[in-house]
C-alpha cells in the first residue's frame, strides 16, 4: 500500500474519531462499492486487503480501550448497516458535543453527510505535510516563511474553547521531534523544567494559559554549554532563560513531555537550529510573544504584513503543494470533466462586463437623442471603463465630440474604435465625415497642407467622397497659383538684385578711374617740380 492510500486513512480515521462511528457507515453508502475506490477499505469485499488491516489498526491505536470493540464492530459489519448512538472518542469534550447535537441534529448529520459523500476528494488533497523554510524563499536557514502570507495566533485564542479541552487537546498534538520553545522553570539535581510557550514549526497552539512543563534531563542538556566553570551542567542556565528544545516524549495520560537541548536529537530537516539558550530572538518568537490579546480574528488579519501581501496566494499554494493545474474544486463536474474555458472565472466576468457596458452605452444614446450630451459623456466613459475594448461606445462618444464641433478627439474615437474592429461600419462611415468637415476647418484656419492630408485620408476611406474631392482639387489649384506667385516674386526680386548689382559695379569702376587719374595728375606734378629745380641749378 503507498503512501497515499495512507495518508488518506489517516485522514478519514482523524474524521471518525471526532465525529462518531456513524461516519464509517455514511460514507460507504454514499461511495458505493465501486473496485480501486480510495473507500474499498470500508466493504465486505475488501476485508483481507491491507488497507482495511491499516485502517483497522489505526483505529485500534486511536480509540480508548472502552470503545475499541464498539466501533470496530462498524468496521467489520457485512450487512447490517446500523449507527451506533452515543460513541464519541474525545472525551473530555463529550458533553459539549452532545449537547451541540442536541441544538441541531440536523445540521451535524448535514455535515456528516457532506463529509461522507466528498470523502474521496476531502481526503485525498495533497500538501507537503510541513511547512517550508525561509531557504526556499531565499532567506536565512533560521527564519520562517513570514510576511508571504497572513500569520495569525492560535486559533482557540479566539474561540471560549474549555481550559481542560484545549490542554488535552495539546497533549494529543504534541509529537516527538517537535520543537518547542519554553523558558526555564525550575533548576533540579537531575536536570531542570521548562515551562513551554510555542511550538517553533508546524501547527501553532496556545500554550500561553496551559502552564505546561517539560523535563529535561541532566544527560539530555546540550554539551556544549557544561562548560569547565561549571561543576554543576544546570549551572548553565539561568531561570527565566528562553531555550530551543526537541520533544523526545509524551505521556498524554499523565501529561508528561519530555525534550532534550542535544544537537543529536535534532530531525534531520532542523539539524542548522541551535538547542538550548537562545540569545538573540528571532523575529518569529518576538511574534509570537507579541500578539494582543482580546482582538478579533479580523483585527489580528489586518496587523499581518503578509495580509496585504498580493502574492500571499501564491505562497500559500506553494506551501501547501495544491496542484492548481487540475480542478480545485468540490464540485463532482469540475473533477469529473474539463471545464471549457469560455465557463472558466476570467472568460465569465470579461462576459459581464461586456454586457453591463453595453447596457451602460444604450443609455448614453438615449440621453444623446434626448439633447443631454453632458450625461450621455458620463455614460460613455463609464461604459470605457468598464469595457475598455466596447466599440459601439467609442463609437458613440467620437459622434458625441463631433456634434459638439470637437472634431480632433472625434477623429481619435473612431480610429481607437477601428483598430479594434476595422470592419466596424459605422466608424468607417463617421471618421470619413468628420476628416471632411476638419480638412474644411483647417482650409478655412489656412492650413492648406494639413487639410489637404486630411482630404487624402478621408479619400483613402472613402474613395467616392466627392466633397473631398472637390476640396482637395481647389487646394490644389490653391497651391499651384501659391507656387506661381512665389516664383514671380523670386524672379523680381533677382532681377532687381542684379540690377543694383551691376550699378554699383559702374560706380566702383566711375570711382576707381577717377582714383587713376588722380594718381597720374600726382606723378605730372612731381616730375614738372623736378624738371624746374634742374633748371634752376
Amino acid at each position: 500500500m503507498d503512501d497515499t492510500k495512507k495518508a488518506f486513512i489517516d485522514r478519514f480515521v482523524q474524521s471518525v474519531l471526532h465525529h462518531g462511528p456513524s461516519l464509517i457507515t455514511l460514507t460507504r453508502d454514499e461511495q458505493g462499492d465501486g473496485q480501486g475506490s480510495v473507500t474499498e477499505f470500508l466493504h465486505p469485499s475488501a476485508e483481507n486487503s491491507s488497507a482495511l488491516n491499516y485502517f483497522k489498526n489505526r483505529l485500534h491505536v486511536s480509540t480508548p480501550m472502552d470503545e475499541k470493540s464498539k466501533l470496530l464492530e462498524v468496521v467489520s459489519e457485512t450487512q447490517q448497516k446500523s449507527e451506533y448512538k452515543g460513541i464519541h472518542c474525545i472525551s473530555d469534550s463529550e458533553q459539549e458535543m452532545k449537547r451541540c447535537e442536541d441544538k441541531d441534529k440536523d445540521f451535524h448529520q448535514r455535515v456528516k453527510r457532506f463529509i461522507a459523500s466528498k470523502a474521496d476528494l476531502l481526503f485525498t488533497l495533497e500538501g507537503k505535510g510541513k511547512l517550508r523554510r525561509g531557504t526556499d524563499y531565499g532567506m536565512h536557514s533560521n527564519q520562517e516563511v513570514l510576511d508571504l502570507y497572513a500569520e495569525t495566533p492560535p486559533l482557540e485564542t479566539l474561540m471560549e474553547v474549555p481550559l481542560l479541552v484545549r490542554r488535552k487537546r495539546l497533549f494529543d498534538c504534541l509529537n516527538e521531534g517537535d520543537i518547542v520553545i519554553g523558558k526555564v522553570a525550575f533548576k533540579r539535581p537531575f536536570g531542570i523544567t521548562v515551562t513551554l510557550t510555542m511550538l517553533e514549526f508546524g501547527c501553532k497552539r496556545d500554550f500561553t494559559d496551559l502552564d505546561i512543563q517539560a523535563q529535561c534531563k541532566i544527560t539530555e542538556l546540550n554539551s556544549s554549554e557544561m562548560t569547565r566553570e561549571y561543576k554543576d551542567p544546570t549551572d548553565a542556565y539561568v531561570v527565566g532563560d528562553v531555550v530551543r528544545g526537541v520533544i523526545t516524549g509524551v505521556n498524554p495520560q499523565e501529561e508528561r513531555v519530555f525534550v532534550s537541548l542535544k544537537q543529536s536529537r535534532l530531525p534531520e530537516e532542523h539539524k542548522h537550529l541551535h538547542l538550548g539558550v537562545i540569545d538573540n530572538q528571532d523575529t518569529s518568537i518576538q511574534r509570537m510573544w507579541s500578539d494582543p490579546e482580546g482582538l478579533e480574528f479580523e483585527e489580528h488579519l489586518k496587523r499581518s504584513k503578509g495580509f496585504n501581501n498580493p502574492r500571499n496566494i501564491d505562497t500559500l499554494v506553494d506551501v501547501l503543494g495544491i496542484d492548481t493545474h487540475a480542478p480545485c474544486s468540490l464540485l463532482r463536474g469540475f473533477q469529473r470533466y474539463d471545464c471549457p474555458k469560455e465557463e472558466y472565472a476570467e472568460q465569465l466576468r470579461r462576459q459581464q462586463s461586456a454586457k453591463w457596458s453595453m447596457d451602460t452605452t444604450a443609455k448614453g444614446v438615449e440621453h444623446f437623442k434626448a439633447g443631454s450630451y453632458d450625461t450621455a459623456l458620463k455614460h460613455f466613459k463609464h461604459a470605457l471603463q468598464i469595457d475598455g475594448k466596447n466599440v459601439e461606445a467609442m463609437v458613440a462618444q467620437g459622434a458625441l465630440f463631433a456634434n459638439q464641433d470637437q472634431l480632433t478627439t472625434a477623429v481619435k474615437n473612431f480610429k481607437d474604435a477601428l483598430e479594434i474592429c476595422p470592419s466596424h461600419r459605422n466608424a468607417n462611415k463617421y471618421l470619413t465625415a468628420t476628416l471632411v468637415e476638419l480638412g474644411i476647418q483647417q482650409e478655412k484656419e489656412g492650413l492648406l497642407r494639413e487639410a489637404m492630408q486630411t482630404f487624402r485620408e478621408a479619400l483613402g476611406l472613402d474613395s467616392n467622397q466627392q466633397t473631398a474631392k472637390e476640396h482637395l482639387e481647389n487646394l490644389k489649384q490653391q497651391l499651384k497659383l501659391m507656387e506661381q506667385k512665389k516664383s514671380q516674386a523670386a524672379a523680381r526680386a533677382d532681377k532687381g538684385l542684379k540690377s543694383r548689382f551691376s550699378h554699383v559695379r559702374e560706380l566702383i569702376l566711375e570711382e576707381q578711374t577717377q582714383a587713376r587719374k588722380k594718381q597720374k595728375r600726382k606723378h605730372r606734378r612731381k616730375r614738372l617740380s623736378i624738371r624746374r629745380r634742374r633748371k634752376r641749378n
